[in-house]
């Protein structure tokens, strides 16, 4: 009974606290290699279009969607801070009922519904070639925010600020294509989409 009682009480801290209703574009980046152990890697980042049209708040963020803990998402929408490379004994995979479901109805929404906006095929010294390729999914639902931190400082992640996690109450938003401010989105985003391919401590495998 404590336990339980326990567990609506965090749930609802989270509730009140932390989670926001948003209005997404999810940036979903492709990675096609033709040599190595992970020949298909993805990075996710999201545009809030809430905060578009606000100079003083920010737009973009790397989008955690898949990989974490239960502890992951507890640190991150109700401690506000989500520490990397920090695994403990007491790590938890124990999510709220529901919650496993409803993240992978998302990463099916947001394949299912991609729109492809941009190809970049690259080709190394070493004979690796890269087809990345960028596509957007224009996404409503509840998500958290938290700044993402790392326990060892000799680790260079390659972002420092917040991030965003998924929560739930996910739903493909299709109108959102034919609007000006999606056409004002793509035409800014295409300036930094070759930095958010350089950043990948949230590729997922």
């Amino acid at each position: 009974m404590r336990y339980f009682i326990f567990s609506i009480f965090a749930l609802f801290v989270i509730e009140a606290n932390s989670q926001n209703y948003e209005e997404l574009l999810i940036i979903s980046i492709e990675v096609e290699k033709n040599k190595g152990l992970h020949k298909i890697q993805n990075d996710y980042w999201v545009v809030s279009i809430n905060s578009w049209t606000n100079p003083n708040e920010k737009s973009l963020y790397p989008f955690n969607i898949e990989g974490f803990s239960a502890t992951d998402l507890d640190e991150c929408c109700i401690d506000k801070e989500l520490i990397l490379f920090n695994p403990t004994t007491s790590e938890s995979f124990d999510f709220e009922d529901g919650f496993l479901q409803s993240q992978n109805n998302l990463l099916s929404l947001v394949k299912e519904n991609r729109t492809k906006v941009q190809t970049i095929n690259k080709k190394w010294k070493s004979g690796i070639r890269e087809k990345i390729t960028i596509y957007v999914t224009p996404v409503n639902g509840i998500f958290c925010t938290c700044e993402v931190k790392h326990k060892n400082e000799h680790i260079d992640i390659g972002f420092e600020g917040e991030i965003l996690m998924p929560i739930s109450d996910f739903e493909y938003n299709p109108i959102f294509l034919k609007s000006d401010l999606y056409k004002n989105i793509l035409v800014c985003t295409y300036l930094i989409f070759k930095k958010l391919i350089a950043c990948p401590f949230l590729r997922q495998r």
